[in-house]
C-alpha cells in the first residue's frame, strides 16, 4: 500500500502575490492552487517548503471513515463502529480520536501510535491489524501482557490467537502446545494466523516467525522496550573495511521482523522517556529505512552529536526538534490527554509525607536489607559506575521499606470506607512479601503476588477456586480482584503490576515505592484510571522525609517541563503542585470526603 498525501494549494488573492514556479522535491508547482499527490515520507518535506514560501494549504491525511473500509475484508466486528450505546452481546464501541488514528494509520505501511495509558490502544492497534491486510499478523507485547492480547483479540473479532508461551509454561489442557500445531490447523481450516509473544522471546524466535509465520502485519506494543542502539558489532575485515554483525537482542530482533512485515504499527504510552536519541530505536520500528540504518544519522540530524571526550558520540542534546516535530507529524497518530479524559473518571491526587519518627529503621526492617545497602555503597565507593546506579536504586528501595508500618493503616481506613477496592504497589519482592502478610491480617480479602511468587489470606486463596489460573497466577488475581463484590486489596511490585495490567475497577491506587521518571508514574496511574470505569479514584504517594524520596521528588520536578515540551503534560497536570506540597489541603480533603466520605488526617 503506497501512502500518499494530498496537498491543495490555495489560489493567490491577487495577480501581485503570485509567484514563480518552484521546484518541490518530486513535483513542480506551475500554479498555487494546484493538487500535489505526494507519497507519506514526503510529506513533511512538502509541508516545510510550503510554508517556508507562504504557500497556504490544506492537507487531505486520510479520509473518516465511520465503518470498515469496503474494499477490505476484516475479522473486526461491524459494531466495532456503531454509534449505539454497548450492549452485552456488543460490549465495545470505537471512539471517534480512535476512528480517527485507524483512519490516519490505515493510510501508511508503517505508523506509530501514541496515546496514554487506559486510551484504548490495544483495541485499536488490533482493528488496524485486521483492516489493512488479510495476512498473518504478529503481535509482540510484554510476557505478562500475552493473555490480554488475546482475551481483547477473541472480543473484539473473530479470531482465535495464539499466545506463545515458552515450552515451560505449556499446560495439558492448552489447545495448542506449540507455535507449529497452531500453524498447520490454521493453514488447515483456513483462518487468519495471529501470533502473540513477549518481548524477551523475540531473539529465539524470530527466525522462526518469520520463516513460518510470514507475518504481513506486526503489532510492537509498548514500543519503547526496544530503544537500544547498539544493533550492530562493528569490526574491520580483512580488506580493512568496516564490517557489522548482527547482535542477538531484543531490539535486533525487532528490526528483522519489522524489516520481514509489509505493515507495522508501534505503540506506546512513553514515547519519550529521557532523551530525543531514544526515539531512534522504536522509530525505525515503523519506518525501518526512513530515520537511517544505524543511529548516528538520526544523532547528527537531531541530538547535536558531537565526538564525546572519552571516545564514542555525545548525544546528549538535541538539535532541529522544529523539524523532528513535522515529521513525526505525518508518521504518528497522537492521542491527547485532554481528548481522552473527557472519557475517563475523575482522578485525584494525594502526597502523604512520613516522619522519621513512623519509619521503621534498617535493622529492624531486616539484617539482609542493611547488609545488602552497605555492599552495594562500597562498591560504589570503589568507582562501579553501575553500582552507584544500583546504590540509588537501593536507597529508593530502602525508603519503601522505611513505610511498612504505616501502610496497613492507611489501607485499613481506607477498607473501612466501605467501598475500597486499593491497589498498593512497592518495590523489593520481599516488602511486597512483607506487606502482603501484615495487610492481610485486615478482615478484608488480600492478595499479594510478584514476578516469582504469590499468596494471600484465607479469603483471597478461596477466591480463586475456580478462577482460570493457567494462564498465571497474576492474571488469575486480577480477575478475580475485579469480580469481587466487596473490600478487597492486592500488594504488588512496580514491575509486576505497573504496566499492561487493566485494574479500572481500583478506588484508591497507593504508591509506596515513589517512581522516579514521570513515564512510571504516567504508567502507573493508567492501571486504575481507564476507559469503563465511572467512579473515581484517588492516587496517593507515601514520601519518606529526609530520605531519597525527598531528592526523588525534585528529580521528577526538573523533569516535568520536558516531558510536557515533547508529549505534553496533560496525564501530570498537577503533580508538579502535589510533589511540592503546595496544593490546597482543605481543598483535597473536602473533596475526599466527598469521593470516599471523612479521612483522618495522618500527616499528623
Amino acid at each position: 500500500m503506497d501512502a500518499r498525501y494530498i496537498f491543495h494549494l490555495s489560489p493567490p488573492r491577487d495577480a501581485v502575490s503570485a509567484r514563480p514556479a518552484r521546484k518541490i522535491p518530486g513535483v513542480i508547482v506551475r500554479r498555487l492552487g494546484a493538487i500535489l499527490d505526494v507519497p507519506h515520507n514526503a510529506g513533511w518535506i512538502v509541508a516545510a517548503l510550503c510554508e517556508k514560501m507562504g504557500w497556504e494549504y490544506d492537507l487531505d491525511v486520510s479520509p473518516q471513515a465511520d465503518t470498515p473500509r469496503a474494499d477490505t475484508p476484516t475479522e473486526a466486528h461491524a459494531w466495532l463502529w456503531h454509534n449505539t450505546p454497548p450492549t452485552t452481546g456488543e460490549p465495545i464501541r470505537l471512539l471517534p480520536y480512535q476512528r480517527e488514528s485507524i483512519a490516519q494509520l490505515l493510510r501508511q505501511s508503517g505508523g506509530h501510535l501514541w496515546a496514554p495509558p487506559g486510551a484504548g490502544k490495544t483495541v485499536t492497534a488490533h482493528t488496524w491489524a485486521l483492516t489493512i491486510t488479510t495476512g498473518p499478523i504478529v503481535i509482540v507485547t510484554r510476557s505478562d501482557a500475552r493473555e490480554t492480547h488475546r482475551r481483547e483479540l477473541v472480543r473484539c473479532s473473530s479470531c482465535e490467537p495464539f499466545a506463545w508461551k515458552p515450552a515451560s509454561s505449556v499446560r495439558k489442557r492448552d489447545r495448542w502446545p506449540n507455535v507449529y500445531a497452531y500453524l498447520t490447523e490454521a493453514y488447515a481450516q483456513k483462518f487468519r494466523p495471529v501470533v502473540i509473544v513477549g518481548w524477551d522471546m523475540l531473539p529465539t524466535i524470530t527466525p522462526i516467525l518469520i520463516a513460518n509465520v510470514a507475518p504481513s502485519a506486526v503489532i510492537f506494543d509498548e514500543s519503547h522496550r526496544a530503544k537500544s542502539t547498539k544493533r550492530h558489532k562493528w569490526a574491520l575485515d580483512e580488506n580493512g573495511r568496516l564490517k557489522g554483525t548482527a547482535l542477538a537482542t531484543v531490539s535486533m530482533a525487532a528490526y528483522q521482523l519489522a524489516v520481514a512485515a509489509d505493515y507495522r504499527l508501534t505503540t506506546t504510552a512513553t514515547a519519550i522517556r529521557h532523551r530525543t536519541w531514544d526515539l531512534w530505536g522504536q522509530l525505525t520500528l515503523a519506518e525501518p529505512m526512513a530515520w537511517g540504518k544505524t543511529v548516528s544519522k538520526f544523532a547528527f540530524r537531531y541530538c547535536d552529536a558531537k565526538p564525546g571526550e572519552y571516545g564514542g558520540l555525545d548525544m546528549s542534546g538535541q538539535s532541529n526538534t522544529d523539524e523532528l516535530k513535522a515529521r513525526l507529524t505525518f508518521s504518528v497518530s497522537r492521542v491527547p490527554y485532554d481528548v481522552l479524559a473527557a472519557q475517563l473518571p475523575q482522578k485525584r491526587r494525594q502526597v502523604i509525607r512520613v516522619p522519621p519518627e513512623r519509619q521503621v529503621k534498617a535493622l529492624a526492617r531486616s539484617k539482609e536489607i542493611a547488609a545488602d545497602l552497605r555492599r552495594v555503597k562500597a562498591q560504589a565507593v570503589s568507582g562501579n559506575g553501575k553500582a552507584g546506579y544500583r546504590l540509588n536504586e537501593s536507597r529508593i528501595e530502602d525508603a519503601a521499606s522505611s513505610k511498612r508500618s504505616v501502610v496497613p493503616v492507611y489501607v485499613r481506613d481506607y477498607l473501612q470506607t466501605g467501598r475500597g477496592k486499593i491497589l498498593v504497589l512497592t518495590g523489593r519482592r520481599r516488602d511486597c512479601e512483607a506487606l502482603g502478610e501484615r495487610v492481610g491480617k485486615l478482615p478484608a480479602t488480600v492478595w499479594w503476588a510478584h514476578g516469582g511468587d504469590w499468596g494471600g489470606n484465607d479469603a483471597a486463596i478461596a477466591s480463586l477456586e475456580g478462577v482460570d489460573t493457567s494462564t498465571g497466577p497474576r492474571m488469575a488475581i486480577q480477575d478475580a480482584y475485579m469480580a469481587h463484590p466487596g473490600p478487597c486489596c492486592i500488594v504488588g511490585t512496580i514491575d509486576a503490576w505497573g504496566e499492561s495490567r487493566n485494574l479500572q475497577d481500583t478506588d484508591v491506587l497507593l504508591c509506596v515505592q515513589l517512581p522516579y521518571t514521570p513515564g512510571k508514574i504516567d504508567q502507573l496511574e493508567g492501571r486504575v484510571q481507564r476507559l469503563g470505569m465511572d467512579r473515581p479514584v484517588l492516587i496517593v504517594y507515601l514520601v519518606a522525609e529526609d530520605t531519597i524520596d525527598e531528592r526523588v521528588a525534585a528529580l521528577m520536578l526538573d523533569k516535568l517541563p520536558a516531558v510536557a515540551d515533547v508529549v505534553g503534560g496533560g496525564a501530570l497536570e498537577g503533580l508538579d503542585t502535589s510533589l511540592k506540597g503546595l496544593d490546597d489541603r482543605e481543598a483535597v480533603l473536602a473533596s475526599l470526603a466527598g469521593m470516599f466520605g471523612p479521612l483522618e488526617d495522618h500527616n499528623g
